[in-house]
């Protein structure tokens, strides 16, 4: 079984961007299910362009 706190993950999408896994809770002494969607790097990549020339314009003004 898992060490308190400890999760693993069980399953992982064939194109890599989701991860699916367990987590045991010892005060519940239940299991709790997880997903974990990984946003492809081109979002990230526009995100921080964005948020750049965003704080550049305030600044100029």
């Amino acid at each position: 079984m898992f060490q308190d706190g400890f999760g693993r993950a069980a399953d992982v999408s064939s194109d890599g961007r989701i991860l699916m896994g367990s987590v045991y809770d010892p005060e519940t002494r239940s299991e709790a299910l997880w997903l974990l969607a990984i946003p492809e790097p081109a979002t990230a990549t526009l995100l921080g362009i964005g948020l750049g020339l965003a704080s550049c314009l305030r600044f100029r003004g």
